[in-house]
C-alpha cells in the first residue's frame, strides 16, 4: 500500500482570492518533490462572488485543479471541496487508503517539504488517520514579512525559530494529539492538518458546522482510532497568514472558545476513557450506586450495588501508584470531612497527566447545604490548593495529603493543573425536580513528573528561594 493520490482543499472567498496565486505558487514548490506516479490535484471551494480568475489553470502541470462554487458554513464547505463530482470522480480511482486530503486556506502557503513529509508519513505507518506539523505565523505588508509572536508561555507552549521566505520567523510547537490537548481548540493540531481519506469518511468528514470544524474532526477521528492514528512531524511545514481581511473578530474568537468548551463538555469523558483503554490504564468511578453497562473498568461506592465495590474512601484504595488515566468523582467529595486525602489519594493512583473529572455543589447555592450527609464545602476557588503552589503550601506536608510536591529545594509543584473548570448547575430530582443548584465541574491533571511530557494550560510551577 502507498499514497497514489494527494488532494488540496482550499476553501475561498472574495477577501481571499487576491492569495491564490502564491497559494498556487506554494503547491507546485510542495509538488516537485512528489516523485510520480503519484497524482496531485487542488480542489478549490468558491464561497460567493463567482470563480475568481486569480486561480491558476496548470493544464498540464504536476497538479490539476478543479473548481467549484458553493455558499453554507465553513465546515461544509470543506467537505464540499473533497465530494463535488470532479474531484470524488477522481478519488474513486484509487483505494481510499491510498488518498490523502490536505487542508490548506486561500491566505496560506505550504512550506516545500509540506507534502513529501506527509506522504512519507502515511507510506510508512498504514494505521495513520492524521498528519500534522507545526505552525509560524506571520503578517504580510508593504515592507515584507513579518514575524508574529509566538503563543503564550504561560500556557505551556514552546518555540523555536526558523528561517522562512527571506526571514526568521517563530514556529510554535504543536501538541502530542491525546484528551488534554483536546480539551480546547487552542491546543487541537493546527496546521498543517492532512487525513487519510479512509478515516476521514469513516467518522463522517467534515461537519456542517461555523466554527470549531477541524476541532471537531480531530475528536471524532480520537473517539474512532485513537492516539496511535496520529503523527506529528516535529518541524515547520505551514505558514499561516495573519491579514485584515481575516473575519475573526474579538467576538468571533468568544465564539470560538465557548464553542471548544461545549465540545469537550460533550466528549472529554469519553475521550479519556478511549485514551485509558487503548493505553491499558484503569478507568474509576467513585460513588457509583449503580455500574452502567460501558464505561469505566471499577465502580466503587460507600455500598455494594449491582456492579459496584464498596469502598471507604477515608481508608486504603485498591488500586496501585500510577494505575489510572480516569478516576471520576461526581458529588462524592462534599460527603468527605476530609476531601485533602481523597485528592491525595487521587493523584498517587493517577499516571503523570492522567485526568481527575470532579463536580462538587458550591457553596453559594442550596445544594452545598440542604444535603445533611455533605461535611466539606467548595468554592470555585477551593481548586487553586491543588493548583497553585501559593495555595498548596498551606495544607502541604499535613496528615491529610501532600498537595504541593518538590522536585529540589528551589522547585515546588502542585499536585493538579487545571484542564478545565466551569461553574454550571445541577436539575435536582423528586419534588425539588424544578429547581437547579450551581455547581462547579472541573477537570485536572496529575502532575508527577515536571521534567515529563508537556500538559496544556496554566501551570503555577514556582521557583521558591532555598
Amino acid at each position: 500500500m502507498s499514497i497514489m493520490l494527494v488532494v488540496i482543499f482550499t476553501p475561498t472567498h472574495p477577501g481571499t482570492h487576491a492569495f491564490l496565486g502564491q497559494a498556487a505558487d506554494s503547491i507546485e514548490r510542495a509538488a516537485e518533490r512528489i516523485a510520480e506516479p503519484v497524482v496531485m490535484a487542488w480542489s478549490v471551494l468558491v464561497n460567493g462572488g463567482g470563480i475568481p480568475p486569480e486561480i491558476p489553470r496548470q493544464g498540464g502541470a504536476r497538479v490539476y485543479s478543479h473548481v467549484v462554487e458553493g455558499s453554507g458554513r465553513i465546515g461544509g464547505l470543506k467537505k464540499l471541496a473533497v465530494t463535488h463530482p470532479q474531484i470524488d470522480a477522481t478519488m474513486r480511482k484509487f483505494s481510499p487508503r491510498d488518498v490523502v486530503l490536505v487542508e490548506l486556506d486561500a491566505d496560506d502557503l505550504l512550506h516545500p517539504d509540506a507534502l513529501l513529509r506527509a506522504v512519507e508519513a502515511f507510506n510508512a505507518r498504514p494505521e495513520l488517520q492524521m498528519f500534522y506539523g507545526d505552525c509560524a505565523h506571520f503578517r504580510a505588508g508593504p515592507g515584507g514579512w513579518r514575524a508574529e509572536l509566538p503563543f503564550q508561555p504561560a500556557l505551556g507552549w514552546e518555540s523555536y525559530a526558523h528561517r522562512g521566505p527571506g526571514l526568521e520567523l517563530v514556529v510554535n510547537k504543536q501538541w502530542p494529539v491525546g484528551p488534554d490537548t483536546l480539551s480546547s481548540i487552542l491546543f487541537s493540531p493546527d496546521h498543517l492538518r492532512v487525513y487519510r481519506l479512509e478515516g476521514y469518511e469513516a467518522v463522517g468528514g467534515h461537519a456542517d458546522l461555523p466554527i470549531c470544524d477541524d476541532h471537531d474532526l480531530t475528536q471524532r477521528l480520537f473517539l474512532r482510532y485513537g492516539y496511535g492514528a496520529f503523527a506529528r512531524a516535529q518541524e515547520c511545514l505551514y505558514y499561516y497568514r495573519r491579514h485584515d481581511e481575516q473575519r475573526t473578530t474579538a467576538k468571533g474568537v468568544d465564539d470560538i472558545q465557548a464553542e471548544s468548551r461545549k465540545l469537550w463538555q460533550s466528549r472529554g469523558l469519553a475521550l479519556a476513557l478511549k485514551h485509558a483503554r487503548d493505553q491499558g490504564w484503569l478507568s474509576v468511578d467513585l460513588g457509583s450506586t449503580a455500574a452502567p453497562a460501558q464505561e469505566f473498568d471499577r465502580y466503587y461506592d460507600l455500598h455494594a450495588g449491582p456492579g459496584v465495590e464498596p469502598l471507604d474512601l477515608t481508608g486504603e484504595w485498591p488500586l496501585r501508584d500510577s494505575s489510572c488515566y480516569v478516576i471520576r468523582a461526581s458529588h462524592v467529595l462534599e460527603h468527605l470531612a476530609d476531601p485533602h486525602l481523597a485528592m491525595a489519594k487521587a493523584w498517587r493512583a493517577l499516571t503523570h497527566g492522567g485526568l481527575l473529572f470532579l463536580e462538587v455543589p458550591l457553596a453559594t447555592g442550596a445544594g452545598a447545604f440542604m444535603d445533611p450527609t455533605h461535611k466539606s464545602f467548595w468554592a470555585a476557588e477551593s481548586l487553586a490548593y491543588y493548583t497553585d503552589p501559593h495555595f498548596a503550601r498551606w495544607i502541604s506536608g499535613t496528615p491529610q495529603g501532600f498537595a504541593l510536591c518538590a522536585t529540589s529545594r528551589r522547585q515546588r509543584y502542585a499536585q493538579f493543573q487545571t484542564i478545565s473548570s466551569e461553574v454550571g448547575t445541577l436539575q435536582l430530582a423528586g419534588s425539588l425536580s424544578d429547581r437547579n443548584v450551581p455547581v462547579l465541574r472541573a477537570v485536572l491533571a496529575a502532575i508527577k513528573d515536571p521534567s515529563g511530557f508537556r500538559i496544556p494550560g496554566r501551570n503555577f510551577w514556582q521557583e521558591w528561594r532555598a
